[in-house]
């Protein structure tokens, strides 16, 4: 079953795991997650598995920087910005051994180079898949230089200043007078006195280069060795020249399981090796009676008839397959079991304080405070189908309506103060809010954001009423105003694929961001990064999770939607 806590995204906020596990792999055959800490950027979430030797890359790196640097420090005729590069040596205060010697690796230069090395797979170029500058997958450090190659012998690229890719620019460099341009540049900054830091990866077809006046100064490598799954974000133009398609099966025999999943193949330039992609979605289906669909794509046949499965993208795309179960509706050989709502009242017990059932398995579940009484209860989504209820209970919903398109991203929220949660919906990163519980056209419109940004909606600043703020990679965007414009408050906090939950943990009236990773909870009730003020594990990873206040106490606390 799909469910949703009272102030996150429905479809995107909830289910994105430690490892951004993308749909139709399985979880005990994934390949391992790197670790890089980069942003992954904005757009749709594409990746691929791939092995990597970064010791080797490391070792046959520093040796070819060191290289190529005492060649063209030893070689009279090579300037550097209109000087012999001797004399700009000189004038950086560094000996001849210093400036060849003095050369040393940077951990989060070689995390950056990782990440762009598989970018450049998918799109080459200084610019990452999604649009954005490639210095937006920094880590630690700030407007580095980036050099590319898709020749495979590293030490090679670096060394060999007659065929080299990257140094083979010696004649250039001097025929330019030593300026940085086209002709000249991977030579330029491997040789300029000013990087003393630097990263190398090879990932794919691709080989990549970062360096850095100082780096993070952490000089230890990642030792990645092996098979990992490397992600990033891509725009639609560049998902479009993917060959994505959806694959699923076209029939489920009643009670069976079954998978669906995007996939596709990426090649930048034609002479290096295609990659296979897995496009990150969420998936929904047009009749949970017939077939339900998990958010790692896992499919199950509930009932006979067809059922229509739809994949939407962070940016809009969708892809659709119709699958069929033989039998009448509702007569699957098995049942899918049924949809439970467990909720504890304490951080503290953290014991199942209230239990019912509620809703079918497959049903998107939304928490808000409907009737304006304090006390936070649930909803059901389906389609674009409203079925809201005033108690913690099954039965007769106090509301029912239409609102929205299918596949609209819904949010919950007060948006005019009244105490009372109504509805709004995203579409693309046009946000359609209403103040009242029911359909028509909304009474609140405009733009924020980028399309892929994760949505927040909270009372940040204890005016009792909410606004919308987003999450953008590992960056936290908090506004406190209903409009287009930019963010008051920015910070950074936790990981890539961390769950970000909100609420007032606290009864302060304030709420604020935490994390979920795995089946643990990172409490935090201020708007910082850093550690988080307490620790919690609470049930298994990945159930759906619900937060809300349900005892009217002031305070929000969890509940999980599970199927028995």
């Amino acid at each position: 079953m799909t469910a949703v806590k009272r102030t996150g995204n429905a479809l995107t906020v909830l289910f994105l795991t430690l490892s951004l596990m993308i749909i139709g792999s399985s979880t005990a055959l994934a390949a391992a997650d790197p670790g890089l800490g980069t942003s992954p950027g904005s757009g749709s979430i594409v990746s691929t598995d791939l092995s990597v030797n970064q010791p080797q890359i490391r070792t046959d790196a520093l040796a070819a920087v060191k290289s190529i640097r005492e060649q063209m420090y030893d070689d009279p005729e090579v300037v550097l910005n209109g000087k012999p590069l001797r004399q700009v040596v000189s004038e950086a205060n560094l000996t001849r051994s210093q400036y060849i010697n003095g050369v040393r690796w940077d951990l989060s230069l070689e995390k950056s180079a990782l990440q762009r090395a598989y970018e450049q797979n998918i799109y080459w170029g200084h610019t990452r898949p999604d649009g954005g500058s490639y210095s937006n997958a920094a880590v630690g450090v700030s407007w580095p230089g980036e050099i590319i190659t898709t020749q495979a012998n590293i030490a090679t690229a670096i060394a060999d200043v007659q065929r080299g890719v990257w140094a083979g620019e010696r004649d250039a460099l001097i025929a330019h007078n030593g300026s940085f341009n086209n002709a000249t540049g991977h030579l330029y900054n491997l040789i300029n006195p000013r990087y003393s830091a630097f990263g190398f990866a090879r990932v794919g077809g691709v080989s990549v280069g970062w360096m850095h006046r100082t780096g993070s100064g952490v000089e230890t490598g990642t030792g990645l060795s092996g098979t990992y799954r490397f992600q990033t974000a891509a725009s639609n133009s560049v998902v479009d020249r993917m060959s994505v398609k959806m694959t699923a099966p076209t029939t489920l025999a009643p009670g069976a399981s079954g998978r669906v999943e995007l996939t596709g193949t990426a090649k930048s330039l034609s002479y290096i090796p295609a990659i296979p992609v897995t496009v990150h979605a969420t998936y929904t289906t047009s009749n949970a009676n017939v077939v339900t669909v998990s958010p790692d794509g896992t499919l199950r046949a509930t009932g006979g008839g067809s059922a229509i499965v739809t994949a939407k993208t962070a940016t809009g795309k969708t892809y659709t397959s119709t699958i069929t179960v033989p039998g009448a509706p509702g007569s699957g050989a098995t049942t899918p079991g049924v949809a439970v709502a467990t909720l504890t009242n304490s951080w503290a017990a953290l014991t199942d304080d209230v239990v019912f059932e509620f809703g079918v398995p497959g049903d998107e579940v939304i928490v808000g405070d409907w009737d304006g009484n304090g006390t936070d209860t649930l909803g059901i989504r389906r389609g674009n189908t409203f079925y809201l209820y005033n108690a913690l209970s099954s039965g007769t919903p106090a509301h029912q309506f239409t609102y929205g398109r299918v596949g609209d991203d819904v949010i919950v929220g007060d948006w005019d103060g009244n105490r009372t949660d109504s509805l709004g919906v995203r579409r693309g990163n046009t946000f359609f809010l209403n103040n009242t519980l029911r359909g028509g056209i909304a009474e609140n419109q405009f733009d924020y954001g980028r399309l892929g940004d994760e949505i927040l909606v909270g009372d940040w600043n204890g005016t009792g009423t909410d606004t919308i703020s987003v999450r953008r990679g590992v960056t936290f965007f908090i506004s406190n105003r209903l409009t287009t414009g930019i963010a008051e408050r920015e910070y950074t906090y936790g990981r890539l694929g961390d769950e970000a939950i909100i609420g007032d943990f606290d009864g302060d009236r304030l709420d604020t961001v935490t994390l979920r990773r795995g089946s643990t909870l990172y409490i935090n009730n201020r708007h910082v990064g850093g550690s988080a003020e307490r620790e919690v594990v609470y049930g298994r990873p990945g159930e759906p999770l619900l937060i809300g206040d349900w005892n009217g106490n002031g305070i929000d606390t969890p509940g999980l939607m599970r199927t028995r």
